[in-house]
């Protein structure tokens, strides 16, 4: 081509144009030849003519067009799978609120499934209102639990509900008993935890309060006066100011009568008892584990003997559970005992047997 080798020292905007269209066609033909190079085996090259480069090209553009296509749904299941997998977070997510939902407590107005109260009957014989009664329960409960540490007799001292009740109506013996447990619980609670330091120097007709002898008659004056220094209610305190304890209607008895079993259960006497017996609860519990694991160890040696399996031998030993612990205690050191034995004796004899061996060599 003349043009290329000599071009003019001048060219127009035409001729640059036309230059610029059959560089860029030279090139795309160089391209297109270095891809059928590749692509098509030699042998081929050698025999098909220009025709078939001519319809081997236009497959290629068949496949330059399908790649895109590939690209588009490699996205898009790209697209799918995050979609999915934000569904599942969604799905766990809103799973986990619905059991954190479901263990809140739920208030019992917003229950589904009301049902009716039944209709409890009266105890028969009580004359009580409902305040009073539940005041006596928490008395007599008190009583049966700690009346022991408080140096009181539960077959004596400890006043049934029936009796309770009487005295506090006032009627028949039961007042008499009701002043004496009274006195009782006011001589452990002005011990204590007693007055408070400040009240300590109260004194009435120039004696002092915790030096006061307590009877029927002087009781309920110390009694005001400790009600008054304890914080109790004006009410019963103005209420013992002018009538004596006897005279007091029986709400304001049982009412005095929980004042005086809350003050005791601070009390020190009543905070050690609770301590040891949560300590024997705990002791309990870890001889309980040691029996069970002894009761376990032996399971598996029995079954090793008999060749049974251990469930055959838990079902014999549930027929045998009215027997004592003791039992089981004692048959479990005798085990042990027989078996440490055993492991002696074997010890024994394979020293024998060796030191034997070795005197002859």
């Amino acid at each position: 081509m003349p043009f290329l080798s000599s071009p003019p020292e001048v060219l127009s905007d035409e001729d640059k144009l036309k230059m610029s269209k059959i560089k860029k066609k030279m090139r795309r033909k160089a391209k297109n030849k270095q891809k059928q190079e590749a692509k098509a085996p030699r042998a081929k090259e050698t025999k098909k003519k220009p025709k078939a480069k001519e319809k081997k090209g236009k497959p290629e553009k068949g496949k330059d067009k399908a790649r895109p296509k590939e690209k588009k749904g490699k996205g898009t299941r790209k697209a799918d799978k995050g979609l999915v997998a934000q569904r599942r977070l969604e799905e766990r997510q809103r799973q986990q609120l619905i059991l954190e939902e479901m263990k809140k407590p739920t208030e019992d107005m917003c229950l589904g499934d009301h049902q009716p109260l039944p209709a409890f009957s009266r105890i028969p014989g009580l004359v009580l209102p409902s305040r009073a009664f539940s005041d006596c329960l928490t008395v007599v409960e008190f009583l049966q639990s700690y009346g022991k540490v408080l140096g009181l007799d539960p077959t004596r001292d400890v006043p049934t509900l029936g009796a309770l009740q009487e005295g506090l109506l006032g009627v028949g013996a039961g007042a008499g008993q009701l002043q004496d447990l009274l006195v009782r619980l006011l001589q452990a609670a002005i011990y204590d935890p007693g007055l408070p330091p400040y009240c300590q120097s109260l004194k009435i007709l120039g004696e002092k309060v915790s030096e006061i002898s307590l009877n029927r008659d002087t009781v309920s004056e110390v009694l005001r006066c400790f009600l008054m220094a304890r914080g109790a209610g004006a009410e019963l305190c103005e209420g013992l100011r002018t009538k004596p304890f006897q005279a007091l209607p029986p709400e304001w008895k049982a009412a005095i009568l929980v004042f005086l079993v809350n003050e005791l259960n601070s009390s020190a006497l009543i905070i050690s008892e609770i301590d040891k017996t949560l300590e024997n609860m705990s002791n309990y519990r870890k001889n309980k584990w040691i029996i069970e694991g002894r009761l376990r160890r032996l399971k598996v040696a029995l079954a090793k003997k008999t060749g049974r399996p251990e469930s055959e031998i838990t079902g014999l030993e549930d027929g045998r559970r009215r027997r004592s612990s003791r039992l089981t205690e004692d048959t479990g050191l005798e085990m042990e005992e027989e078996e440490e034995s055993r492991g002696r004796r074997s010890r024994r004899e394979e020293e024998v047997g060796w030191f034997g061996v070795g005197g002859q060599r």
